[in-house]
C-alpha cells in the first residue's frame, strides 16, 4: 500500500487574522463563497469569542429581544478567513476546530463538519446542545480537491446553547498533508519493511516509528 502522508506546516495556523460579524443579522447562504464582500466586517486575530476571558480578540453581541428582561444574545456569530494555495497537497489536508458551543465549517462554499446543530440550521437555531469549554474536532481529513490553486475561503458560523449563555469561542488550524519523507529509504522485501540504505547516513536515528 501507499506511505500514509504526514502534517506539514500549517497554511492557516491557530491565531491568524478572521473577518467576523456579531450583530445577529441572518447571512443566508452567500456569505459562505469566495465572492462574498466582507470588506465592512470586523477583523481580529484568534482565538476569538467573549465570556472565557482567553480571546485574542473579543468580538461582541446584540439584544434580540430588549422588551424581554436580561439580554437576549443572538444566536449566531460569523467568521471568514481568505487565504491563498500555490499547489494544493496531493495527500489532502486536515483541520484543527475549536468551538462552543456549535459550528458549521464551509470550505469554498462546501460545508466540511458541523457539531451540535440539527439538520436544518438557521440564523437563530441555538446549539442541540452545551459543549466543553473551547470544544476542540482534532483532526478532520480533507481529500483533494477541496483546496483549489489560488485562492480559498474558510468560513464558520459559532452558535450559542441558548440566548442567555455566557460565552462563545472559535478558532481554527488547516494543516496539508504531505508525502512521508522516509518513504525514500525504506522497500517491502517479501513480508518485512527493510532499510535501503545506511540511515546513519541521511541523519536518521535508529529506532524509528
Amino acid at each position: 500500500g501507499d506511505w500514509p502522508n504526514v502534517p506539514g506546516e500549517p497554511v492557516v495556523p491557530f491565531g491568524s487574522t478572521w473577518k467576523y460579524l456579531d450583530d445577529g443579522s441572518d447571512q443566508g447562504v452567500a456569505w459562505v463563497t469566495l465572492a462574498f464582500d466582507d470588506s465592512q466586517w470586523a477583523e481580529g486575530a484568534g482565538q476569538l469569542g467573549y465570556g472565557d476571558g482567553d480571546e485574542a480578540t473579543v468580538v461582541g453581541f446584540v439584544d434580540t429581544d430588549p422588551l424581554v428582561e436580561d439580554i437576549q444574545k443572538n444566536a449566531t456569530t460569523y467568521f471568514r478567513h481568505t487565504f491563498t494555495v500555490d499547489v494544493p497537497a496531493p495527500g489532502g489536508y486536515e483541520f484543527v476546530l475549536i468551538y462552543d458551543d456549535a459550528a458549521i465549517v464551509y470550505i469554498n462554499g462546501v460545508g466540511i463538519r458541523t457539531a451540535n446543530l440539527p439538520a436544518v440550521v438557521n440564523f437563530d437555531t441555538f446549539a442541540t446542545e452545551t459543549s466543553t469549554e473551547n470544544a476542540t474536532i482534532i483532526p478532520y481529513y480533507l481529500p483533494p480537491g477541496l483546496i483549489l490553486p489560488g485562492e480559498n475561503v474558510i468560513s464558520a458560523e459559532v452558535h450559542q446553547a441558548s440566548a442567555t449563555s455566557s460565552d462563545i469561542s472559535f478558532d481554527f488550524e488547516l494543516v496539508p498533508l504531505v508525502a512521508n519523507p522516509l518513504a525514500q529509504y525504506f522497500e517491502i522485501d517479501e513480508n518485512q519493511l527493510v532499510a535501503t540504505v545506511d540511515l546513519s547516513t541521511v541523519g536518521i536515528s535508529t529506532p524509528i516509528t
